[in-house]
């Protein structure tokens, strides 16, 4: 992703939703970045991360994340495990505030987000964190979430029954506090 932003002017990529496919060459600006699932399977097509790096397909992945069935909201889509916030689509990196107020404290900005299986493998196929997608807590027997921060930094929450979404979060741009809750809480996009 660093490799993606750095060569388009400092953007995140996009997401799109389920039921469009990538082209056959995708465009960084204009395709999903983890490969648009269509409605009948998670198959992976032409994401744009494969522009970055043969071996993608396992980077999409968490390996101790067991692939499940088509919907079943419990186990890996078989496609990808990691999302990032849908209201971060296609914004310059460098407007984007270091720290979010999230459950009510702050912490550090989430890019790169393990979302659970109820959200990445229900009908909805795609690589975006927004509105209630939970972060996945498969971790430690279901005690810690995680997910790498725009710093850099991974981040690991303990859950202690409370359950994370990006509609919970709220985050400092353009000069106001904003949500994180869905792709044009902070900007329209495609820019």
């Amino acid at each position: 992703m660093v490799r993606g932003w750095s060569d388009n002017s400092g953007r995140l990529p996009i997401f799109l939703n389920r039921g469009w496919n990538n082209r056959d060459n995708p465009r960084y600006t204009n395709e999903g970045w983890a490969g648009v699932q269509n409605r009948k399977n998670t198959d992976v097509i032409n994401p744009v991360a494969g522009l970055y790096g043969s071996g993608f397909e396992n980077l999409l992945k968490c390996p101790s994340l067991e692939t499940g069935e088509l919907n079943d909201r419990t186990y890996s889509n078989g496609g990808f495990d990691y999302s990032y916030p849908a209201a971060f689509a296609a914004i310059q990196i460098a407007k984007i505030d270091s720290t979010v107020l999230w459950v009510s404290q702050e912490r550090p900005t989430p890019i790169i987000i393990e979302e659970s299986p109820n959200s990445l493998n229900n009908t909805t196929y795609e690589a975006s964190c927004a509105n209630g997608d939970k972060l996945g807590s498969w971790h430690k027997f279901g005690k810690n979430i995680g997910y790498t921060a725009i710093d850099g930094q991974a981040v690991i929450l303990r859950s202690l029954g409370m359950y994370f979404a990006p509609g919970q979060a709220q985050i400092f741009y353009g000069g106001e506090s904003k949500g994180l809750g869905n792709e044009r809480a902070l900007e329209a996009w495609p820019r």
